[in-house]
């Protein structure tokens, strides 16, 4: 076992807080779960091997991001004053050039950054296979990277496939075949998802949005996520083009559509949710449909803000998103929970949201959207996916309230992370990579990727 004792206020997902708290940990091969849960001294025990000294720290269950393109950790701070459209026609001919070796990199530097926020799952959409490479080694990258960390990872097989000749937003260079996307998605389900409490990886499908992919693809994946019992991911109502786009391809909103091809369902997140009006608010209610907001994300493109106080008040499940990279240019799940109160403030009045939305949104609303009951939340039984902060240091000093201290202060790293009983954050560092050969060598890459392009 593991004990973590003395922490100064640990704050379980429900209930109240708990002054001089302890949690032990129980190992497994499997994935560690907790214990117990308690204040004071812990019985000393021969079971104990380790024992972290907590003192001075918040604990908080393991964040949990619902929305990430670890790929674009690649294309950092480009087409910065571009909004969506035009800022993905200046990044697709860089992308297109991607090889597995880019998507492993990339993946241990933006899971790194997730890993240093205490983030202990996490969702990432790759949304398609550049020609000449094979589907499932690109995808494996992303999928060893994760293992290499220990971080639970939600692999969404993503595609892209209405090339721009028949009126799609998709280059026509990164178009992709739907029937190999269709065997692809389920060789990957096959091969790397795993439907139990202690999982590491599950996967989901994702065609990445209705005016990049055809109804034909939009259908079938749907028939096939029930057919395999696996989720659905995709964008939508992020910005008002998509919107006039669809109403011009297909005569009818992307709620409509939405509805048609049967992902208006419980099944299924949604990113962003941006521009969402009253009908397709009843609608997502009514199918429990999840959203994935992504603040910092929706600020840098000038997307807009989405609704998320009617959301909540409203019962659809709302998890964080850190989103891509290269739209937020940070992998820093403890900044999006500041991000997103502070946006919902500047825009709705400061009642408008409070701190226990954005903590439940960063733990227990990933869990729902991600429909993983096991983590989110620290309990006994429950899978030992803990975060735990510094609030006895210089960002923190002065703060009375911890868990309002560790949000609205300045984002720090995580002191410890625990993900299924193992430590993978010990006093601040990564234990498992080295980050500074790994930077080193995504710089040399990240460079390559660009010369290619536009050298």
């Amino acid at each position: 076992m593991i004990a973590i004792e003395h922490i100064d206020c640990l704050y379980s997902g429900v209930g109240k807080p708990i002054r001089d708290a302890y949690i032990l940990v129980k190992e497994s091969q499997e994935g560690g779960t907790i214990a117990e849960i308690g204040c004071g001294d812990i019985t000393r025990n021969k079971d104990i091997r380790r024992v972290i000294n907590a003192s001075g720290c918040i604990a908080l269950p393991g964040l949990i991001n619902t929305h990430h393109h670890l790929f674009q950790t690649m294309t950092r701070a480009l087409a910065t004053d571009q909004a969506l459209f035009r800022w993905l026609d200046t990044l697709f001919p860089i992308w297109k050039n991607l090889t597995e070796e880019h998507i492993y990199y990339a993946a241990l530097i933006g899971l790194s950054e997730l890993l240093l926020s205490g983030c202990t799952t996490t969702s990432d959409h790759l949304y398609f296979v550049p020609h000449g490479q094979d589907a499932m080694r690109f995808f494996s990258a992303s999928v060893e990277a994760a293992k290499t960390l220990g971080m639970r990872f939600y692999l969404t097989r993503g595609a892209m496939t209405l090339g721009e000749n028949n009126g799609g937003r998709t280059p026509d260079y990164l178009k992709e075949d739907e029937d190999e996307v269709l065997t692809s998605m389920q060789d990957l389900v096959n091969k790397f998802h795993d439907p139990r409490p202690q999982a590491w990886v599950k996967v989901a499908l994702g065609p990445v949005s209705v005016p990049a992919v055809s109804s034909r693809l939009m259908q079938e994946s749907a028939k096939l996520a029930e057919e395999l019992e696996v989720r659905l991911h995709t964008h939508a109502w992020e910005v008002k083009d998509e919107d006039t786009w669809a109403v011009n391809y297909y005569q009818k909103t992307q709620t409509e559509l939405l509805e048609e091809w049967g992902w208006l369902s419980a099944r299924t997140w949604f990113a962003h949710g941006v521009h969402v009006d009253a009908t397709t608010m009843e609608k997502l209610a009514h199918a429990k449909s999840g959203i994935a907001h992504c603040p910092s994300s929706n600020m840098r493109l000038g997307s807009g803000v989405a609704p998320i106080s009617q959301f909540l008040k409203a019962n659809i499940p709302v998890g964080l998103g850190v989103d891509g990279s290269a739209s937020n240019d940070s992998s820093h799940l403890q900044a999006e929970m500041r991000q997103a109160l502070f946006l919902a403030r500047a825009v709705h009045g400061v009642k408008d949201m409070g701190i226990d939305d954005v903590f439940y949104m960063a733990t227990r609303g990933g869990r729902d959207v991600l429909n993983w009951p096991e983590i989110g939340e620290l309990a006994p039984g429950r899978n030992a996916d803990i975060a735990l902060f510094r609030l006895d240091d210089l960002e923190h000093a002065g703060g009375i309230h911890p868990l309002d201290t560790l949000i609205l202060s300045a984002p720090t790293k995580a002191y410890y992370v625990v993900i299924g009983g193992d430590v993978r954050v010990d006093q601040g560092q990564i234990v498992t990579v080295d980050l500074l050969a790994a930077v080193h060598e995504h710089r040399l890459l990240s460079r390559q990727l660009w010369r290619q392009a536009y050298a």
